[in-house]
């Protein structure tokens, strides 16, 4: 009889620690959102920008992801507070010659912008440029003719057409040349420009 009992016991006791075991593996997989002030992400960008700025890429880029993960903590995941932090990484990867990984940190801010931002915001042309000279820099100047047309019609405030016509106007008037891989060289009225 007792042999029995202690069975069931054994078994019972397996069943619930089966289950506490469940419980404490479902509260260690629930994300826990930690509180961020905004001092640490201050923080964190000034020894990044110390970094970024003294040209030690490899010290800022842990520091640029510590911004942008500090950010996406007290923000949120798709916080519009996330494009400059993105940006800046996206700007430390690109100089650090890791082309690919600085092309998704530009799309990550650009895709942060366009959920709120419309195209004329002015926070796309950083996120636009650092994508368009990340292409150049792999030799994909294609690609990279949207991101910086649509960088330069931000910054001269007309849309894309218009950019177009007005580069064929100025190619027209000898005030520029479009070469065959697309770059522009100014003219002026004696001919090219010395640099």
């Amino acid at each position: 009889g007792s042999a029995i009992l202690r069975s069931m016991t054994l078994r019972r006791i397996s069943t619930l620690l089966a289950c506490c075991g469940f419980a404490f593996a479902t509260l260690a997989a629930e994300r826990v959102t930690v509180e961020v002030s905004q001092d640490d992400r201050i923080v964190a960008y000034a020894k990044f920008r110390t970094a970024f700025d003294a040209g030690n890429y490899t010290l800022a880029l842990p520091q640029a992801r510590q911004v942008v993960e500090l950010t996406r903590s007290q923000f949120g995941a798709d916080a519009q507070e996330l494009a400059n932090p993105l940006t800046n990484l996206g700007t430390t990867l690109y100089r650090m010659q890791q082309y690919e990984s600085a092309m998704d940190a530009f799309r990550d801010a650009l895709k942060v912008l366009e959920a709120v931002a419309d195209s004329a915001d002015p926070r796309l042309v950083r996120p636009l440029s650092g994508l368009g000279l990340s292409l150049r820099a792999l030799g994909r100047e294609e690609e990279a003719i949207v991101p910086l047309r649509a960088r330069i019609s931000e910054r001269l405030g007309h849309s894309g057409p218009t950019v177009s016509q007005t580069v064929g106007r100025m190619e027209r008037d000898g005030l520029v040349v479009v070469s065959d891989d697309r770059t522009l060289d100014l003219l002026n009225a004696s001919g090219p420009q010395c640099s």
